[in-house]
């Protein structure tokens, strides 16, 4: 009825574009008023993970975070608090060994009740799968007829190697993990699937907005060199065409020794690298040293949203962060 009424009294003044912000609005407020309060309890490792989670379960409850501040997932240990919480979870969201190798065996012991959800595998599964389709009309006539897509993904595991954990630097990643989270929750709480389907259609929406925006924000930088402070950014580089010119460690934990320090200050002065980037929980103290003579600048990037305040909105704040970053220390050089 409100609704009725509020079309009659606004049809003559509405412009498509507003019409479309409201129907979206009306269609989260609907959401949200028919929801059903979730007696699940889902538990979420990572910040951008957590928020993921959060926005297909608007109206429904709220995630559990397990990995909060300035917490590394790569070495990670459980406080008792965080230990009864993945002891009573029903679902469990994270990224997977990779980058969480420290929650691997407390999922598998403390939270062996609950269903968890190791994305990274799924976002693997999903990438070979994709793969397999697309080759599908290069095989061989005598080949197997109907192979089992699962039996592949097992073979390829065998050789499995060490991919780039921070799937969801990526923003085609997260809106596939976005599904998996709708499929999941929905699975484990059927009275409210329709809403986490439609919570996910609206997030996904979102993550479209937000591609757009940051391809305006990057497109344009020149494609400058720049230096990372650890190999985080493969998913991101791989989306919006970017390369680095050197990462400091691997390993984020591990201070570089003089003669990779030597090798990077090498790369700045043979290259027109024009950025040198740190991360907030590790400080400038290395990039300040490689920086040293020269008039390359320090940019920061939170890949994990270590400085952004928890909720549904850390991941969209995060991205757009990253690439404020990018434009901000590369695309100002002169």
């Amino acid at each position: 009825m409100i609704f009725s009424q509020f079309i009659i009294s606004s049809k003559n003044s509405l412009t498509l574009p507003r019409i479309s912000i409201i129907a979206i609005a009306l269609t989260s407020w609907f959401s949200s008023a028919y929801a059903d309060e979730t007696n699940l309890k889902v538990v979420t490792s990572i910040k951008p993970i957590h928020s993921l989670v959060a926005n297909v379960m608007k109206g429904t409850g709220t995630p559990a975070l397990l990995i909060k501040g300035a917490s590394s997932p790569h070495g990670f240990s459980l406080k008792p608090s965080q230990s009864r919480t993945l002891q009573n979870a029903d679902l469990i969201f994270w990224v997977g060994p990779t980058l969480e190798a420290s929650l691997q065996k407390p999922i598998a012991s403390i939270g062996e009740n609950a269903v968890s959800i190791e994305l990274e595998e799924i976002l693997e599964e999903e990438h070979h799968l994709n793969a397999d389709v697309h080759n599908d009309d290069h095989k061989e006539d005598h080949e197997e007829v109907g192979h089992d897509a699962h039996a592949k993904h097992e073979n390829h595991n065998e050789h499995k190697h060490n991919a780039n954990a921070h799937i969801w630097l990526n923003p085609d990643n997260a809106k596939l993990i976005i599904h998996e989270i709708s499929h999941e929750l929905g699975k484990a709480d059927p009275k409210n699937a329709e809403i986490f389907e439609r919570n996910a259609n609206e997030t996904i929406l979102k993550i479209d907005a937000l591609i757009s925006e940051m391809e305006n924000t990057l497109a344009p930088i020149k494609k400058d060199g720049y230096i990372l402070f650890h190999d985080a950014y493969k998913p991101f580089e791989q989306h919006f065409g970017f390369q680095s010119s050197g990462i400091i460690s691997i390993n984020p934990e591990v201070k570089p020794s003089a003669a990779q320090i030597r090798k990077l200050q090498n790369i700045i002065e043979q290259h027109n690298v024009a950025c040198v980037f740190s991360e907030p929980q590790f400080g400038t103290k290395t990039t300040s040293l490689i920086t040293q003579g020269s008039d390359v600048k320090i940019g920061t990037l939170d890949p994990l949203g270590f400085q952004i305040s928890n909720g549904a909105d850390l991941y969209f704040t995060l991205m757009k962060d990253i690439s404020n970053a990018f434009a901000k220390c590369i695309g100002n050089k002169k």
